[in-house]
């Protein structure tokens, strides 16, 4: 059932990233900053914090799912570079070099979900929980 549910959750990233690249298509030529706004800034990051969550708490990959946030900013990478870079490719008909900058920003987005979700897939028992310990302070009697 695990297995199964890693391909699920692999096949919704990759829908939702698909949509947002074709929504831009889609949309009409004037409406450039409300696409980067609404697919880049806030449903491209909330997909790959929930994805990165769940990679986390369901500890897909083992050790290996700290790897899984450059995967995840490359694709918020790629997302950029198929739809504003392409189109000024096209309409200029030149080639453009990605923009490695924004490879961070994903990999920020990836990492904000996945350490609460290796926090949360810890067993209660193995938690680390802060515990405030109050001693009380003894007086000096000398000085009474």
């Amino acid at each position: 059932m695990k297995k199964h549910l890693k391909g699920i959750m692999i096949t919704v990233y990759l829908v939702m990233w698909s949509v947002s690249v074709a929504a831009f298509y889609l949309t009409p030529d004037d409406s450039g900053m409300g696409y980067a706004f609404i697919y880049m800034w806030i449903i491209m990051p909330v997909t790959t914090f929930a994805a990165s969550l769940v990679i986390g708490k369901m500890n897909y990959w083992g050790k290996f799912k700290w790897l899984s946030p450059i995967a995840f900013g490359i694709m918020y990478m790629l997302i950029e570079y198929c739809t504003f870079s392409l189109a000024n490719m096209l309409a200029f008909n030149k080639i453009n070099v990605p923009d490695f900058s924004t490879i961070p920003l994903g990999i920020i987005f990836s990492l904000a979900g996945l350490i609460p979700g290796h926090i949360l897939s810890l067993e209660p028992g193995t938690r680390k929980k802060a515990q405030i310990k109050a001693e009380p302070i003894e007086e000096d009697k000398e000085h009474k």
